[in-house]
């Protein structure tokens, strides 16, 4: 009887322990993950130590892991898909700019206060539980529009080189930079009077705007 018992706490344990484990739709992500460690900057802790993820060394993440990660970089890393980003409910930073990306979904991350997404073939960007977010970085993307009207606290904004035709920036009253440069198809910017404006345009490329709260 005592070692039935047994038994059945031991396959208790393991259902456990195999519920909590993140299974990952991209072995690039879940690679760069297991990467981190102390002597590099992948990730950090929630006291803003850089830190192993895979803290049990069990090859895998855990929910309760990822938990306590508040940075992460997995820039240029051949990344096509980031979905379990979502068990990264504690994260504040992002750095994924650089990868394979097309679509991505920030709504379970709402502690988001810096997000960098450049140089990623994004034609989907869900920013809209994103009310902590101060820094946007979305240079060099294949999107053709950006909902920013969520983003109240939003400072900084780089989304040059992108393929929307308007900008509406009327929510976004704590902007001190923006910069849409190379936006060739950009053909109105709301700024947050309302007003419509023309962006300058010089030697075929949309300068540098500054919007000064």
């Amino acid at each position: 009887m005592k070692n039935k018992l047994l038994f059945l706490v031991c396959l208790l344990t393991i259902a456990l322990s195999q519920a909590q484990t993140i299974t990952f739709t991209d072995a690039n992500f879940k690679s760069k993950l297991l990467e981190a460690n102390t002597d590099n900057e992948i990730a950090q802790d929630l006291d803003n130590n850089f830190v192993k993820i895979d803290t049990n060394d069990d090859g895998e993440i855990q929910e309760s892991e990822a938990l306590e990660i508040s940075y992460l970089d997995v820039a240029n890393a051949n990344i096509s898909s980031l979905d379990e980003l979502s068990f990264f409910t504690n994260l504040g930073t992002i750095h994924c700019g650089s990868n394979n990306i097309e679509e991505l979904n920030f709504e379970a991350n709402t502690q988001l206060s810096f997000i960098s997404v450049s140089y990623n073939p994004l034609n989907q960007l869900n920013i809209s539980n994103n009310e902590d977010l101060e820094i946007l970085l979305c240079e060099g993307t294949m999107l053709t529009e950006i909902d920013l009207s969520s983003n109240i606290n939003l400072g900084l904004l780089d989304c040059g080189g992108n393929l929307f035709t308007t900008l509406d920036l009327s929510n976004n009253s704590k902007l001190t930079s923006v910069d849409y440069s190379h936006s060739s198809l950009l053909q109105a910017v709301y700024h947050k009077n309302g007003d419509d404006t023309n962006p300058s345009f010089l030697g075929g490329v949309y300068s540098l705007c500054r919007i000064l709260s």
